[in-house]
């Protein structure tokens, strides 16, 4: 059976063009940050061909987030909390690599994560679909997935990921700027889903603390990474989960 492996090119990205930033400090006590363009992307192509190559992966394709996020339609504040963080100088730069250079898909309001969610999941696909991520929400698609620590395969079944799924509409996730229910944290989040791991016991969980469930409801659309049957790949029309 071939092997496709599905690249979190977000994060690869990231992370190679942080690594070459360098300060220079000038004699008059000024400082640079700096980068080398030829070097960055020499480093990405090699991160990209390791990565391909690590997995035995017969093809590959880089996943990356669209500028539109339908989820702020759902939660305005989502991820308004990175705004004015600082990226890496060279980012536009090797997105652009990437998008001149490598086999991507980019489709309008989906991050790269949605993007390897629907891939990993397609029922049509040819061959094994392999996520290649270190982004924990990609525990919550039932898939097959890249172990960066043990370098193996992990089955990740419908049943653990719809937990993992609910597990972060109950928490929250402050990286991405939703908060889950109140005072429910990982502990609380356990207890309810080890007592009825079901998406009534979720919106009884919000009510107790003070929501509605149209509340739960948002969170719980937010928190969802999509999956084959949330997205119609051949007309790119978003279908938001609903009980």
């Amino acid at each position: 059976m071939t092997r496709m492996v599905l690249i979190d090119a977000d994060i690869t990205i990231y992370r190679v063009a942080a690594k070459n930033e360098e300060p220079t400090r000038f004699d008059n006590g000024l400082w640079v940050l700096w980068s080398d363009e030829a070097k960055t992307k020499k480093d990405f192509d090699e991160a990209i061909e390791n990565i391909v190559e690590t997995t035995k992966a017969d093809d590959y394709l880089l996943c990356l987030t669209s500028k539109n996020n339908f989820r702020k339609d759902i939660l305005p504040s989502y991820k308004g909390n990175r705004k004015d963080t600082r990226k890496p100088m060279l980012l536009p730069f090797l997105r652009q690599h990437v998008i001149e250079n490598y086999k991507y898909d980019l489709r309008d309001g989906l991050e790269g994560d949605d993007l390897m969610g629907i891939h990993a999941t397609n029922p049509n696909a040819v061959g094994e679909q392999v996520i290649y991520s270190a982004d924990k929400d990609m525990k919550t698609i039932p898939s097959k997935l890249w172990d960066q620590t043990f370098n193996i395969v992990v089955d990740v079944s419908e049943e653990e990921a719809d937990r993992n799924w609910l597990t972060q509409t109950l928490t929250g996730d402050p990286t991405d700027g939703y908060k889950g229910a109140n005072k429910i944290g990982a502990v609380g989040a356990r207890k309810v889903l080890d007592n009825d791991c079901s998406w009534s016991a979720v919106v009884a969980a919000f009510i107790k603390q003070g929501h509605t469930e149209a509340e739960a409801l948002q969170q719980a659309q937010v928190a969802r990474i999509l999956r084959y049957d949330n997205y119609d790949l051949t007309t790119n029309t978003i279908k938001v989960w609903t009980p």
